[in-house]
């Protein structure tokens, strides 16, 4: 059984409610950087057999590193609860869903930086992008900042998430993604 609640109520909800034609990668287990390469390169051949432009796939292959690089980075490991990973076509769009588990501290500077992304006209999206690219420094544990900031550029701002409480201190950081 599953116990990632969050993770359930999704495949439940794609099963039953939604316009996703097809499954090209669904993950759910411990992540690592040899997984994010396997990921990258399976989808990428998924995508040019699919037909997709290559500026459709470079786009995936940018956002789909971003978001398993995300949880890879930041999850907080959990007995019970896993990462999961999902990349569907809508149409012609693809459809990317990813979650982790977080702490308190971290849901608060997601929601911060997640709320002050949303509220950027694609313009200031760009220009933002931009200016972080050249301004942004590495920390020292090798973070620049800018992930999330590359997902909303690289998607149009077609950014949505929510997060699930497991218990009072953890929560599951669900994140979706479209790109057409």
């Amino acid at each position: 059984m599953i116990a990632n609640q969050s993770f359930n109520g999704l495949l439940e909800n794609l099963s039953n409610n939604t316009n996703i034609t097809d499954f090209l990668f669904v993950y759910y287990g411990k992540m690592n950087q040899d997984l994010i390469v396997s990921a990258i390169h399976m989808l990428e051949n998924k995508l040019i057999i699919e037909n997709f432009a290559k500026t459709l796939i470079s786009k995936a292959k940018i956002i789909s590193i971003e978001m398993l690089q995300n949880i890879v980075k930041h999850q907080q490991v959990h007995p019970e609860i896993f990462p999961y990973f999902i990349v569907g076509i809508d149409k012609n769009s693809l459809v990317f869903f990813s979650g982790n588990v977080v702490n308190t501290l971290d849901k608060e500077v997601i929601c911060k930086n997640m709320d002050k992304l949303k509220l950027l006209k694609n313009s200031n999206i760009k220009e933002n992008y931009k200016y972080a690219l050249k301004n942004t420094t590495i920390s020292s544990e090798g973070n620049a900042g800018i992930g999330l900031l590359d997902i909303v550029y690289r998607s149009g701002n077609q950014v949505n998430y929510h997060f699930d409480e497991f218990n009072n201190q953890i929560y599951t950081f669900n994140l979706q993604v479209l790109l057409n």
